[in-house]
């Protein structure tokens, strides 16, 4: 249910950034409310998690985990991008041959 909601909650942010006019796409006011209101929804879920005694003392064995997987994520995409960009110079070299 809370995900209908937060979908709506887009989709009427998408209409009204689409078809009200009088902001400009990049202005100044945007941007700085764009910026307070994710200060204020990360300090709610810091609230949030902060009040929960089970998070807070599992928070060293998140951290490990949270970075192993960040390892993991980083090396795959540059083992991705290097398999690629070798798979293209290779035939950019094939096709400047011919």
């Amino acid at each position: 249910m809370l995900i209908i909601v937060f979908g709506l909650i887009m989709i009427a942010g998408i209409l009204v950034g689409n078809y009200v006019p009088g902001i400009p796409q990049e202005s100044r006011f945007r941007q700085r409310l764009q910026q307070v209101m994710l200060y204020g929804l990360l300090f709610i879920l810091g609230h949030q998690l902060g009040g929960n005694e089970d998070i807070v003392a599992s928070m060293s064995r998140m951290g490990l985990v949270g970075v192993v997987l960040a390892v993991v994520t980083m090396t795959a995409s540059f083992a991705a991008v290097w398999f690629l960009r070798t798979l293209f110079d290779r035939r950019i070299k094939e096709k400047a041959d011919d």
